[in-house]
């Protein structure tokens, strides 16, 4: 035939064209058929433009387009309404340069069928169809210019299926698609290398299978869409160099989300202020894009467990900066490589869980966890860490149970835990690095390690700033748990410190050294009584002797005879050899008695005498230093 010009056309039996040549076009636009319309095994090849015309036509059964049907030119059922199936299966749909079928607002009340060895080159477009599925299992669309599929505001009821050998050649469009059940992408192939291969900006489906097997070439894109189950994409290859791989942001997901089980994105994966109300579980996936950033998660919300373990790999940034976690992040066996910038970025984060970053973890770039919210523990346990300059950024971190500090081996890099808060601290001393360990502000209620007291203090010593409230706080954990010597060499060190480490000025250096080796900084009260009692008794026995040998005359009474005038104090040796030595107590002998400044002896005494009243300024000024210490030492 060379055409069929039927518009308006009104049919209470089957139309059959079955194994018809047709070198014009098919023309049933607006045709009424209270039954099937079937062009099985029909070739339709007009010289241009449309091939078969079937807009706003009202068909009451089924339309088969199967078989061997081909056609050269544009199908079109632009507002058409079909009350069975679509049925395209083994079809062919040739219009390269348009649109190969037009159903833009079909209304389809049965299935879109392109299944088997469909194949279709040129734009198949149903945006705003209503069809009750769309399957496209094994089916080969082509649009390397343009879109292969336009789906803009599609409405399946049952599903959407492009999956099973499905591939695509040009962009698959789903902007605002509205699918009751599941979109299924399982096993499909998705090829648009230099853009997006599947956009779902906006769709809201049941569930989104892009796994076992799904592989797209261009950027994915499901930013701002709605699933009412799960999103899941294990085993899904997502190659985008340069670009990003997967595009979730805003995405809303009241089940799970799998990017897990061999996951593979070559290209940035987004997920900013997404939103998943069960776990995030990237268990095993492989995560690369060093330029653009392997995963970007800012303000993601996951209100169960994040897993990024056990075999999860990331070259290029993990950002999950203003995170909200309800439950467990769990970086338990995973690496992190990103050398020279950051490798894990957990910023200003919350989590209501443990964060495990233990078991082989290892990270090439820096950990940064600055302001993070932590509400239970923090594991490092058997984990390795590898910085250019820092290793660990913890800054004003809280953590409310234990900060387990005990990584496999001493950091490459500086540790910065400044501000840091933790409840209970367990570490050993060979987890800290050697040098770059920023420790001022970081305050802890306990400790809960065996390290020795002069290994703690060479841990504080190596710190890059001295700060007192480090010592300060250390003496304090000793001595909640009972380690009372332990906390009072603690603030003898940090005394010291201050001198070797402070800004102090030349004077005040001079008076830290007195009072460390006169009273230890007022911990130790005693030395300078000793040093009186020493000394006192010392002088008992030196006076005794100058007074036995008359060396010691009355002041102002010239010579006289023993020790006892008439009518002035008597001289007693041991009250004043103690008297030399206590500054404010007048015993009625210093300022009476003096040795005889005419004889050798008599003039090294007197120097003696003078010695032991700066001796007795001197220990007197320790001992009340002391004393005003330990009234306001911490």
């Amino acid at each position: 035939m060379t055409s069929l010009l039927a518009e308006r056309m009104e049919a209470q039996a089957d139309v059959v064209l079955r194994h018809v040549r047709m070198d014009g076009v098919l023309n049933l636009g607006e045709a009424e058929l209270a039954r099937d319309l079937r062009c099985t095994d029909t070739e339709i090849q007009p010289i241009a433009g449309v091939a078969l015309d079937g807009v706003g036509m009202q068909v009451r059964g089924t339309v088969f387009l199967d078989g061997g049907f081909r056609a050269e030119g544009e199908v079109r059922f632009t507002s058409a309404h079909v009350h069975g199936n679509l049925d395209l299966r083994g079809a062919t749909l040739h219009h390269p340069e348009g649109t190969s079928l037009q159903a833009r607002r079909l209304l389809l009340d049965g299935d879109l069928l392109c299944e088997g060895d469909f194949t279709s080159q040129g734009e198949i477009c149903v945006q705003w169809a209503q069809l009750h599925t769309l399957r496209a299992t094994g089916a080969a669309f082509s649009n390397p210019d343009g879109l292969a599929l336009r789906g803009d505001a599609v409405r399946c009821r049952a599903g959407l299926y492009l999956d099973r050998g499905f591939r695509s050649t040009g962009q698959v469009r789903l902007v605002g698609a509205e699918i009751d059940g599941e979109l299924c992408c399982t096993k499909g192939v998705f090829e648009n290398p230099e853009g997006r291969a599947l956009d779902a900006t906006r769709f809201h489906a049941d569930d989104a299978y892009l796994d076992r097997g799904f592989t797209a070439h261009g950027e994915v894109r499901l930013a701002g869409g709605k699933l009412e189950r799960q999103l899941c994409c294990s085993q899904g290859v997502f190659d985008n160099p340069g670009g990003y791989a997967l595009d979730a942001d805003g995405l809303i997901c009241d089940g799970d989300v799998f990017l897990n089980d061999k996951f593979h994105s070559t290209g940035s994966v987004r997920l900013i202020g997404a939103t998943v109300k069960r776990e995030l579980n990237c268990t095993g996936a492989i995560f690369e894009d060093r330029d653009g950033g392997a995963l970007k998660a800012n303000g993601l919300a996951v209100h169960g467990n994040v897993y990024l373990d056990h075999g999860f790999r990331a070259s290029g940034e993990v950002r999950l900066v203003r995170c909200v976690i309800d439950g467990e992040l769990m970086c338990s066996g995973s690496a992190f490589d990103n050398p020279g910038a950051r490798a894990l970025d957990i910023s200003s984060g919350t989590i209501r869980g443990d964060v495990l970053l233990d078991h082989e973890f290892r990270s090439v770039g820096l950990v940064r966890m600055r302001g993070t919210q932590i509400s239970r523990n923090l594991t490092f346990d058997g984990g390795r860490l590898h910085g250019m300059s820092d290793a660990l950024d913890a800054s004003g971190m809280r953590v409310g149970g234990r900060l387990l500090w005990l990584p496999a081996g001493r950091p490459s890099g500086g540790v910065d835990l400044s501000y840091a808060c933790v409840e209970r601290l367990v570490d050993r001393p060979e987890s800290w690095p050697k040098e770059g360990v920023r420790l001022t502000g970081f305050s802890y209620r306990a400790l809960e390690s065996a390290t020795p007291v002069d290994e703690r203090l060479d841990w504080l010593d190596r710190t890059d700033e001295y700060s007192p409230q480090s010592y300060q706080q250390l003496a304090a954990a000793l001595r909640s748990s009972g380690k009372e010597m332990d906390a009072r060499a603690v603030a003898i060190h940090a005394e010291r410190a201050k001198r070797k480490r402070g800004k102090l000025s030349w004077p005040a250096r001079i008076w830290n050294g007195f009072l460390e080796y006169s009273v230890a900084y007022g911990y130790k009260l005693h030395r300078p009584l000793i040093w009186l009692i020493v000394i006192g008794t010392a002088n008992s026995f030196i006076y005794n002797w100058a007074d036995d040998r008359g060396i010691m005359e009355p002041v102002g009474r010239g010579e006289v005879s023993g020790s006892c005038p008439e009518n002035y104090p008597c001289f007693k040796a041991p009250a004043y050899g103690f008297e030399t030595l206590l500054p404010v107590v007048n015993l009625r002998q210093v300022a009476n008695w003096l040795p005889r400044a005419d004889s050798g002896w008599g003039t090294t005494l007197m120097f003696w005498t003078w010695i032991c009243i700066l001796i007795g300024w001197v220990l007197g000024i320790a001992f009340t230093a002391g004393v005003g210490r330990l009234f306001t030492k911490d």
